[in-house]
């Protein structure tokens, strides 16, 4: 029997990256392949041919969601001092409008409708005790949990029936990559990430 491996896929640009280009063609040839599709319609995936079966679920918490994109915002700005790379995404993501500006060049991450008001409260959030922070987090984190879990319980992911699940990064500053690491990780189903 194959290796049980689940792949989730999140946004439509993971499709074109990944199931458009058979990024996974080949790790459907030793393992045998769950595509997870959170949140996209069947339409986007039914034109392309999979090596493995195909779920779909959609979990919308869209207030547990967008704390979860403020929370990975706050800690980009943060800690935006870990490297250059870092700094430069959290300034032309986050950064004052002089410093956005200074740095027109960067390629920004999804950032159309973040207002300046969304940007600071960002930058006020980073600046607040982690304690505060961590607290809020780790509530919103059991919460989104829980809701994950009704969603996902009649699908049989669980350490028996996967060995790995596989999350690939979308390129956006969203909560799904963690919220998912997370999810499974508590499940004791190793993660590539």
């Amino acid at each position: 029997m194959k290796t049980r491996v689940l792949v989730v896929i999140y946004t439509e640009k993971q499709i074109r990256t990944f199931l458009e280009t058979g990024a996974f063609s080949k790790l459907g040839d030793c393992a045998g392949l769950t595509f997870l599709l959170v949140n996209l319609s069947s339409s986007s995936v039914n034109r392309l041919e999979l090596n493995g079966d195909v779920l779909h679920v959609e979990i919308n918490p869209r207030l547990l969601s967008r704390m979860g994109t403020f929370f990975s915002s706050s800690r980009l700005w943060r800690f935006r001092n870990r490297s250059q790379a870092h700094y430069y995404r959290a300034i032309a993501s986050f950064g004052p409008k002089k410093l956005r500006d200074m740095n027109s060049t960067m390629i920004l991450y999804n950032m159309d409708g973040w207002n300046d008001v969304k940007r600071l409260f960002v930058r006020l959030m980073a600046k607040s005790p982690s304690i505060f922070i961590d607290i809020f987090e780790k509530i919103r984190q059991v919460l989104l949990n829980y809701y994950i879990y009704f969603k996902v319980r009649n699908l049989n992911i669980n350490s028996q029936n996967f060995l790995y699940a596989v999350l690939p990064f979308s390129g956006l500053l969203s909560s799904e990559f963690d919220d998912f690491t997370k999810f499974f990780q508590k499940r004791n189903i190793p993660v590539v990430a």
